[in-house]
């Protein structure tokens, strides 16, 4: 850079002392100049300083004299080495000191201050220089004669070596506004070319004022600083809890204090972050196109206006933060210290003495206030370290396909903060309709478009016009999705502008109230909706109603696509019309609304992810149990713990589930017509952006998994374990020696956090060993005999979730599927296809039926019975009219597509079929039974040569309450109503001391009884009603049925936790009228020690304050349990794996499978006072039974199936004996259950209670 200064700026000298001199060659210098293009030489420190001035000067517009003053402190030093504390009692001293010398810091002429002189000289007459603000740089630089003459460059670019800018073309800096200047700026060299596709072909909602989106790269960087350089806290407790850690044997090395040092950066980050982003408005870090990764890092390293503000900043927040007490600082410490992950060190401060929390509290306050003196420095440090990708991640973000400047995002968000206020208060509304405002919000983001940045493969490039125009409308229905809620508002050049027309794909469906409603807000003069709306509504025919049947229909028919839509260009792979795939008979499938629809492959693979590579914790059972293993002589090489390994899988699949679903939100593939099963799987293995994700998300559930208590992962461990046929070693961990159950629990934790830390490493690793059958399984459906992506499946189950409400029977539902399923991709020899338009409308029909079936779930099972065959082997006569056929040949139902009533009359035939016939209706005529059974379905039949039934008979109590017990008693049984542990806290602070007493640890009480208490208690009220449900909306288990869709129906049964709804609130509604001192029972009388002992709890001999602490608490929960119970069932039926499923809904008789609702209506319709008067009539209770016995179900293989004539026959033998054999032995006892009489007399106490009370 060359520089000429007239009249202020000194030569460069060895005497700098000699101020006279300097001048008087400085100016026999520049007349020698004056008629040449010579120009002076400076050293490069004063060239870059200037640049520095003229920078700030163009970047803040502000005073120059303010900005020299600044830039002094360069001078000094940048960023001196502030290690100020050589102890934790020097803290405070040292910031008065730092001020100190910061006041009396004087720049005197001396020989040991080199160029400080010539610098201060040059900024001192910059400083005395009659300037006045300025406007414009071109004005300043004319004004002071400052002659500035730079060789041309294309962009600005950062020398390393020489630490300068070197800023192209300054001297028309600001002839132009910024935005022509930006533009104007950018080589068409470093414009995204046309054809090329960067933005998402489908939109996604992205929550815009998420945080996650504007963070930075500097706050970034404040996470990954080390703020204990010296390990002060690691020596720190070693010194005090050196003894006990030796004493536990553990590794002091292997100390682990991450969660202390994230908190100390938390506490940084929360105190700076609002300084950082003001100082970003003007010092942010320029991007322009054509820069590489490499090319931003430098900058952010050397933005010299940036870092010089934040290290003011940081004095003042560090003398404030010094002022603060000491012990404040102390919840910063973690409460356990992790020695690896096997083991743990208690180090609760809290309980610690007062001298030790002195130490700890001035060390994190030395640790705080240290890190916040030299944050610049540390900051700059981490970001010279960054990786390519970590520099992205701070700058960039990925936004509806592409990677754009965070810049551009903080920007978008003020236009956003101000259009939202207006939208909020309609008062303030300026526009004639909320589309002229989106319209104004569409410009300010087109504009701020054009002047941002994109990062593609690495480089810096500015969007085409196609980037422009299809990110802002994704923007706007980002913005509309925000403040309209789940509607959104696309923009279109048609009249009816403002029409709150849906642009999110999995919402694309409106009403005339919405329509109305939204009209209303946007023209005031329209009738408002009150009670004669729709009187008035009447009278403005124009104005809604041609919007409601003709608008909407066609806005509703359109569906979004971009003009560089990839589907567009792969006519080749169509399926073509006259190959037709699917089923010709309608069998209804569940799988639309199956779990594993819902199931994406990355979670997929974690269910088959190698454990345990090196048998660690197979190792670890077979050192514990060697004694007994050779005791018995069991083969140690046969040992099966796989089903332990399945509970990991399942474990670890549970906590990232949630954070994959997310992540795909915005990361899953496209796939595309004419991809191989392979072109799939690079796909998913090479999608980098979702697997960067997890890993963040990864440490975060290692986190939860390190506070998790031990005893809850003593259920993952299998009680059982095999070593070979009928060699099973049986045990429970909670009944095993300590020191077996460390050992084990210690393996097993390791094994997770393991593998959650690995999450993403083995995911790809598994992804990329798949066969080509399981990439199917992990991307696809396989229903009505074709492959259906998973995407689809769920926008089919989404338009039956948001039209729930509606008429399923409305055409334009059809459409809008048929127009999906064209658009949709299939699997057809290995390689992707689209549906053909034939397949499309055949599908539709098959999945409207699904969704209506699911709708009508009580009558799933007549469907399958009947089988109604779909017959469509006739080519079309037409294009506008088609014959669909239903049912048999003799009862066909012809209709036209066309028309709306005809195209769904097929819904009314399909229903009218009366329902099953069940052994509670032996009225049932042999006519109905033979046509609805189920028998005829030989694909669904045990085979004939398979016996299952035992020859032998031997008794069972067929009336036993336990075996006909149904499912949902069974699931509160096993369900924890007090998950937050209020039950615990509570009673440990009502008897803490009697505890402290009798020298027990609160950590090893037992409350099961309390909670048994308050289970038996919720089961009592709800029983009945539960049992009143089941006959008439019980789940229905048909054959061909797996065990993943029986669990699946019993999830959506929404008939019967409907029914369940209203009883649990009339139930909870009479209980909350008794008073909360009868509650008081539930509390147990003694608590439980695990060494053995028990502590009695007298609740009758406490004080009135604790009783009615402990009875309002127990009648909180039974109150809140009752309200949420459906919710909670199907909470813990989803936790089920298959084994309980089945092992809940069936019951094994006479070595036989049978369902449990089977057992329960047989002895319901003949009770054993029944079965003595028939017993005369013998044949008619055998031909009952048998009938009985061929319309059910038994489970084999995880397969419902029908049972063949052999087991029929057998087992009705056997179930004959069962009843005689019981009504023989009980002619004198009742047959209900014990429990009931007690349960009847609770239910009359309440009763009793509630009446007295309101009396």
């Amino acid at each position: 850079m060359y520089v000429y200064f007239p009249n202020n700026a000194p030569t460069e000298s060895n005497d700098i002392g000699d101020q006279d001199n300097t001048q008087n060659n400085l100016s026999s210098t520049i007349e020698q100049n004056q008629h040449s293009d010579q120009f002076l030489n400076y050293d490069k420190d004063i060239d870059n300083l200037i640049v520095d001035v003229l920078s700030d000067v163009i970047l803040e517009n502000k005073d120059p004299f303010n900005i020299a003053n600044n830039f002094i402190d360069y001078t000094e030093n940048y960023y001196p080495e502030e290690n100020l504390f050589n102890n934790i009692d020097d803290v405070s001293d040292a910031i008065h000191i730092t001020e100190l010398r910061d006041t009396n810091t004087n720049y005197e002429n001396n020989a040991s201050t080199g160029d400080l002189c010539g610098n201060k000289l040059e900024y001192h007459q910059l400083k005395t220089a009659n300037i006045e603000p300025l406007v414009n740089t071109n004005a300043f630089i004319e004004n002071n004669n400052i002659l500035v003459n730079i060789p041309e460059q294309p962009h600005t670019s950062f020398d390393k070596n020489n630490e300068c800018f070197e800023i192209g073309e300054m001297v028309n800096y600001n002839e132009k506004n910024s935005e022509e200047r930006e533009i104007e700026s950018i080589s068409p060299e470093f414009e995204v070319p046309k054809e090329l596709k960067l933005t998402a072909n489908l939109y996604n909602f992205v929550n815009i004022a998420s945080v996650s989106l504007v963070s930075n790269i500097y706050e970034n960087a404040i996470k990954k600083i080390n703020f204990d350089e010296e390990n002060l806290l690691k020596n720190l407790i070693i010194e005090e809890f050196g003894d006990a850690i030796k004493l536990r044997g553990f590794d002091q090395s292997n100390m682990n204090l991450s969660r202390t040092y994230s908190k100390i950066g938390k506490y940084i980050l929360d105190i700076t972050s609002s300084d950082i982003n003001n100082i970003m408005k003007f010092a942010d870090t320029p991007i322009t196109p054509g820069m590489s990764i490499s090319d931003i890092k430098n900058k952010c390293i050397s933005n010299k206006i940036f870092f010089d503000k934040l290290h003011k900043s940081c004095k003042e927040i560090a003398i404030a933060t010094d002022k603060i007490p000491a012990e404040n600082f102390l919840h910063i410490i973690q409460s356990r210290v992790g020695f690896g992950a096997k083991e743990y060190f208690d180090a609760n401060v809290r309980k610690i003495s007062i001298n030790r929390k002195n130490k700890f509290s001035l060390l994190l306050k030395y640790l705080v206030v240290n890190s916040l003196l030299g944050l610049p420095r540390k900051i700059k440090y981490e970001i010279e370290n960054f990786s390519a990708t970590d520099i992205s991640n701070g700058l960039f973000v990925q936004l509806h396909g592409v990677y754009i400047t965070k810049s551009f995002m903080r920007n978008m968000l003020e236009i956003y903060a101000i259009n939202k206020s207006i939208m909020d208060d309609d008062r303030k509304v300026v526009y004639k309709s909320f589309y002229e405002l989106f319209k104004t919000i569409k410009e300010n983001l087109e504009k701020e478009l054009q002047v941002s940045s994109l990062l593609f493969k690495e480089r810096v490039y500015s969007p085409n016009d196609r980037i422009i125009k299809s990110i802002t409308k994704y923007l706007i229905s980002d913005i509309a999705n925000i403040y309209f809620g789940k509607k959104s508002i696309l923009l279109t050049e048609n009249a009816d502008e403002t029409l709150p027309i849906s642009f999110n794909q999995h919402r694309r469906y409106i009403d005339i109230e919405d329509i109305r409603n939204f009209e209303q807000r946007s023209n005031p003069q329209l009738p408002s909706t009150s009670s004669n709306a729709s009187e008035e509504y009447e009278k403005h025919p124009s104005a809604t109603r041609n919007i409601s049947e003709n608008t909407i229909r066609e806005e509703l028919s359109k569906e979004f696509t971009f003009d560089d839509c990839t589907f567009d260009d792969c006519g080749r792979y169509v399926l073509p019309e006259e190959l037709i795939l699917i089923s010709g008979s309608y069998i209804f499938n569940y799988k639309i609304s199956h779990t594993l629809a819902n199931v994406s492959i990355y979670e997929y693979a974690i269910m088959s992810i190698e454990i345990d590579e090196k048998g660690l914790l197979k190792s670890t059972i077979l050192e514990d149990f060697n004694d007994l293993i050779e005791f018995k002589g069991f083969n140690k090489s046969l040992m099966d713990i796989s089903l332990t390994y399945s509970k990991i899988s399942k474990y670890i699949s549970n906590k990232s589930s949630p954070y994959i679903n997310e992540i795909m939100k915005d990361t899953d593939i496209l796939i595309t017509p004419g991809m191989s099963i392979s072109d799939i799987k690079d796909k998913c293995t090479s999608n980098k952006i979702f697997f960067d994700r997890l890993q963040e998300h990864c440490n975060k559930i290692e986190e939860d998994v390190d506070e998790t208590w031990r005893k809850d992962f003593f259920t993952i461990i299998q009680s059982s374990i095999s070593f070979g046929p009928s060699n099973n070693l049986n045990f429970s961990m909670k009944k095993i020696s300590c020191s077996r159950r460390n050992k084990i629990y210690k393996a097993l934790k390791f094994l997770i956090v393991n593998v959650i830390r690995n999450l993403p490493l083995k995911i790809k690793h598994t992804i990329g060993n798949m066969e080509p059958v399981d990439i199917l399984k992990g991307e696809f459906v396989f229903t009505h005999n074709v492959y259906l992506t998973k995407s689809l499946i769920k926008n089919v189950a989404n338009i039956y979730y948001i039209n729930r409400n509606l008429s399923i029977e409305d055409p334009i539902i059809k459409e809008n599927l048929e127009k999906k399923l064209c658009e949709s991709i299939t699997v057809y020899k290995e390689t992707t296809f689209k549906l053909s338009k034939s397949m499309a409308k055949l599908l539709a029909d098959y999945l409207l039926l699904d969704m209506n079936n699911i709708h009508y779930s009580d009558k799933c099972s007549m469907l399958v019975a009947s089988g109604p065959a779909y017959h469509d082997k006739q080519p079309p006569a037409s294009n506008a009219t088609k014959e669909q056929h239903f049912g048999n040949k003799d009862n066909k139902i012809t209709f036209d597509k066309n028309s709306t009533q005809d195209s769904w009359g097929i819904m009314s035939k399909l229903f009218s079929y009366e329902p099953l016939p069940s052994i509670s209706d032996p009225q049932a005529t042999d006519k109905d039974s033979q046509k609805h059974s189920l028998q005829h379905q030989v694909k669904y039949k045990i085979p004939k040569e398979l016996k299952i039934t035992t020859k032998l008979y031997s008794y069972n109590n067929i009336y036993s309450a336990k075996l006909v017990e149904n499912m949902y008693e069974k699931i509160i049984k096993m369900t924890n109503f007090d998950e937050r542990k209020l039950i615990n806290e509570t009673m440990l602070k009502v008897f803490n001391k009697k505890m402290e007493k009798n020298d027990f640890s609160e950590s090893n009480t037992n409350f099961s009884s309390t909670h048994s208490n308050l289970r038996k208690y919720i089961l009592s009220k709800v029983s009945p009603y539960i049992n009143d449900i089941i006959p008439s909306s019980d789940v229905v288990i048909v054959n061909g049925m797996s065990t993943s869709d029986i669990k699946d129906k019993c999830i959506s049964n929404r008939v019967f936790f409907d029914k369940l709804y209203k009883y649990c609130m009339d139930i909870s509604e009479k209980i909350d009228k008794i008073p909360h001192e009868y509650f008081l029972y539930i509390i147990q009388g003694h608590i439980r020690i695990n060494s053995g002992e028990s502590l009695t709890t007298n609740v009758k001999s406490i004080s009135r304050d604790k009783k009615n602490v402990l009875s309002t608490l127990s009648k909180f929960l039974i109150l809140e349990s009752i309200r949420n119970l459906p919710n909670k069932i199907i909470s813990e039926i989803k936790k089920l794996d298959l084994a309980s499923i089945s092992e809940i809904l069936f019951v094994k008789l006479h070595g036989t499978y049978l369902t449990r609702s089977f057992i329960r209506n047989l002895t319901k319709t003949y009770p054993a006072d029944m079965v003595n008067k028939l017993l005369d009539k013998k044949s008619i209770l055998e031909e009952k039974v048998k009938k009985a016995l061929t319309e059910s179900v038994v489970l084999h293989e995880e397969k419902a199936l029908a049972p063949n004539e052999f087991m029929v026959e057998l087992m009705t033998k056997h179930l004959l004996s069962d009843i005689v054999n019981f009504s023989l032995k009980n002619k004198t006892k009742p047959t209900t259950d014990d429990k009931e009489p007690n349960e009847s007399r609770k239910r009359k106490a309440d009763e009793q209670l509630c009446v007295s009370h309101d009396a």
